[in-house]
Formats: C-alpha cells, structure tokens, sequence
C-alpha cells in the first residue's frame, strides 16, 4: 500500500470511530500520526474529566491504552497503564479503539 493510501485509510478509520463515538460525548483531544514509523500513532479520546489515550506501534502491531482523569478540564495529566493489545497486521484496530473507548468511558 503506497504511503498516500495508508494516510487516507488511517484517517478514515480514525474519523469512523469519532463518528460512531459522537453520540456518546465522546471527543478527539488529541492526535499524533508518524506515517514513517510504520504508521504508528497517538490518540487520545473522551470526555472533559476522563480521557483514553492509545498508541499504536505499527512496526510490532500492539495497541497500548492508558486512562486518565481530569478533575480540572485542562489540567496536566496522571496517566496510568491499562491494557496492551496485539493486533497481528493491525487487523480490526480502529474497531478495537471504538469498543475499549466506549466501555472504558461508559457512563
């Protein structure tokens, strides 16, 4: 897949799961894409006073998740480690943000 193609697939599935994460009051606070790092990325989601936060290591295919909260909106956060996820060709990814983001978030 040419660098182009991976940039477009990679920002649709990311706006995918912010679509199907909207009706939850669920927000993007913050994204880091490294096309040339095997595509990895950081992303965190969620609401005003907590937050998911995953980074995708595209060269060994693990999602990791940490969890944070903010009882300050925009305050410095404490992240703390949740989850990692193997994800072999990074098959179903996005699908597995939007699943872990909703549940670890649910009100």
């Amino acid at each position: 897949m040419s660098d182009t193609r991976t940039a477009i697939a990679h920002f649709e599935g990311l706006l995918r799961i912010l679509r199907d994460l909207e009706p939850e009051g669920i927000a993007l606070y913050e994204h880091q894409y490294h096309p040339q790092a095997f595509g990895s990325f950081v992303l965190v989601l969620g609401r005003a006073h907590q937050r998911a936060k995953f980074a995708w290591g595209g060269r060994d295919f693990v999602l990791s998740m940490s969890i944070a909260d903010f009882p300050i909106k925009n305050a410095n956060p404490s992240w703390t480690h949740d989850a990692d996820f193997s994800l072999p060709n990074g098959q179903g990814l996005f699908d597995e943000i939007a699943s872990q983001t909703s549940s670890t978030l649910a009100i």
